[in-house]
């Protein structure tokens, strides 16, 4: 309490460690934290903050006045806080378009046999730029705005899909992690096709946080104001 009092803290906080759990731990994890304040003898005008944006999802707004909004500020479905609308969105580009015969097999270890006469885009990203080998034969992009299965194992530098089914040309944007590309931001809908970071992080069995830190420098970075 002596050095507290001759170096009083700006602010104090603690993060739950099971935000969205019902099984009362929030509310012995706030008990304690209020005790341990109280044991510092701090003054009152000292900031508290508790709620991150898990934890603002089950009882917005902020109990303390401030809150630390993480996953929230890129619109994760999951955090269904103040309607905020997906934010992050990852494209790449068509490099290439293959037509495969029935019995051939795409990229490392031949995990994906064409079943039928297919048509195999080749999409400059791979694991180097941080879309996992964990989404190898069950990913999906969206090509023209319809969803096309990742076929094969997902190399360093380059993804394959299946676009059998979906047109497609040389040169073409396809959406990773997002809404479906358009060319103006300002030509999107609620209606546009989206592939959401719950989403995505489900199909490769990772967490969504895992997934939005894990894009790679090298993957170009292009910041919008709001529209």
């Amino acid at each position: 309490r002596e050095v507290v009092a001759e170096h009083p803290p700006q602010g104090v906080f603690t993060h739950f460690h099971s935000a969205d759990a019902a099984d009362g731990s929030r509310v012995a994890q706030e008990l304690r934290f209020e005790q341990a304040v109280a044991a510092l003898g701090l003054p009152s005008d000292v900031l508290r903050h508790i709620d991150a944006s898990l934890s603002l999802h089950v009882r917005a707004p902020a109990a303390r006045g401030l809150a630390r909004p993480g996953i929230a500020l890129y619109g994760s479905p999951s955090v269904g806080v103040l309607g905020l609308q997906p934010v992050a969105h990852v494209y790449a580009r068509v490099i290439e378009l293959r037509d495969v015969p029935t019995g051939e097999t795409v990229s490392y270890g031949a995990t994906w046999t064409a079943s039928r006469p297919s048509r195999i885009a080749t999409v400059a990203i791979g694991h180097a730029d941080g879309y996992r080998r964990a989404f190898s034969n069950v990913g999906r992009m969206l090509v023209s705005g319809s969803p096309a299965p990742v076929a094969g194992t997902v190399a360093m530098d380059m993804t394959m899909l299946d676009v059998t089914d979906v047109p497609c040309a040389l040169g073409d944007v396809v959406t990773v992690l997002g809404r479906a590309w358009v060319p103006s931001p300002d030509a999107a809908t609620p209606e546009t096709p989206t592939i959401t970071i719950d989403a995505l992080a489900a199909q490769g069995g990772i967490s969504s946080y895992e997934l939005l830190v894990g894009w790679r420098l090298r993957l170009p970075r292009v910041y919008r104001g709001a529209q």
